[in-house]
């Protein structure tokens, strides 16, 4: 069962209205609501107050959740490691075009070798990035 409904589950059995469980647990009646209906989850302090009010432990409330929660993290770390990525990508980019101008207003072809050094690091990351996508397809 996912942590919504087992949020929600707890609510009922309980009797609370989502307005008396956020008064509770210090949220808004909102974040209730996305709790149920898993657009959000809970912090861990939010958790350990819902464990308390229900008298349940972390283990039986979280229980379902947890492959989903698990999931949801490494998406983060999927996420935040493609934005670093393609920030380097892009960055490398830029300095590449850039060292263009010089490159090719000076006399000597070997400068020519330098962009093409700068383009390593770009496709590399770009390589990366196109990795990272199709994990998370």
């Amino acid at each position: 069962m996912e942590l919504g409904k087992q949020i929600k589950n707890y609510r009922m059995i309980f009797n609370y209205s989502q307005e008396q469980l956020a008064e509770k647990t210090f949220v808004s009646r909102q974040t209730i609501s996305n709790w149920e209906t898993s657009k959000s989850y809970p912090d861990i302090q939010s958790l350990l107050s819902l464990s308390s009010i229900f008298g349940t432990s972390l283990d039986e409330l979280v229980k379902g959740d947890l492959q989903v929660m698990k999931n949801e993290l490494q998406n983060n770390k999927s996420n935040r490691r493609m934005m670093l990525y393609s920030w380097i990508m892009v960055i490398s980019f830029l300095v590449t075009a850039i060292s263009m101008g010089p490159v090719l207003l000076s006399d000597k072809v070997t400068l020519l070798f330098i962009p093409f050094l700068l383009l390593v690091p770009a496709c590399y990351f770009g390589s990366k990035v196109e990795l990272l996508k199709n994990q998370q397809i």
